[in-house]
């Protein structure tokens, strides 16, 4: 595989730009639109292929699907998202998510046709395709790591959703091709720096107070999952979040 470096910015006047906003953003952070507009204006100024978010590593499919049942979030093409990497934001970046291999992919366009590039882990921070938001955990302390859906950003507590694809391998008469089919998603709660897997023994201790009202929150939460489990998750935490700000410390 080939190693594509290319160099940062050089355009001084503009400079100040690239240490606004750079924190993660999140469902409740989001960067002014007049700010949106000056990093796009900035990125096609200058070419967006000759911009940090093409430091990343050349990527070749090596699986062959020929229907719906594909490995990508939504749909198996391009489409335009908002990048944040290292810690500085992109618009409208033709990518996908590759959820089977956990990786984003970028599309930079030439006049050759197009160069697909896998971003390095280590450097991207996250993405936003439309209102649904991804963040990346890279070598988290807690073991967990990869890109995650962020279900619910509170003031104290986020929800992460591991989205899941098992492999099947179809031979053919002539051609050989993978199908990947949806598996039960993986949720995690993130409190502070750390990470718990979703479940009721880890919402008691993180609310201690409160353990009558976590008992009922999850009842409820787990007859309604069957029909939609994201949005009974988003409702179960809305609700504990209106009851105190006083979780375990």
């Amino acid at each position: 595989m080939k190693n594509y470096m290319i160099n940062p910015y050089k355009i001084s006047a503009l400079l100040v730009l690239l240490f606004i906003g750079n924190t993660m953003w999140s469902q409740k952070k989001v960067l002014p639109l007049n700010l949106q507009e000056a990093y796009f204006n900035l990125d096609k100024t200058i070419g967006i292929q000759n911009t940090r978010i093409f430091t990343g590593v050349e990527y070749i499919e090596n699986h062959r699907m020929i229907n719906e049942k594909h490995k990508f979030f939504w749909l198996n093409e391009f489409v335009p998202m908002t990048v944040l990497y290292e810690d500085q934001p992109y618009f409208n970046v033709e990518a996908k998510y590759n959820i089977f291999d956990d990786a984003l992919l970028v599309k930079l366009p030439s006049q050759r046709g197009a160069t697909v590039f896998k971003l390095l882990p280590n450097r991207l921070d996250g993405f936003k395709l439309n209102s649904i938001y991804f963040k990346n955990i890279y070598e988290g302390e807690s073991g967990l790591s990869g890109i995650f859906q962020v279900i619910y950003d509170g003031p104290n507590m986020q929800v992460l959703k591991k989205h899941k694809l098992s492999q099947q391998k179809i031979s053919g008469r002539e051609l050989v091709h993978y199908e990947f089919n949806p598996q039960s998603p993986d949720y995690y709660v993130k409190y502070r720096d750390d990470y718990y897997e979703l479940s009721r023994k880890n919402l008691l201790e993180l609310f201690p107070n409160h353990k009558a009202a976590v008992r009922e929150q999850y009842r409820k939460y787990r007859k309604q999952q069957k029909d939609n489990r994201d949005g009974a998750l988003v409702a179960m935490f809305q609700n504990l979040s209106e009851l105190s700000n006083d979780i375990a410390q």
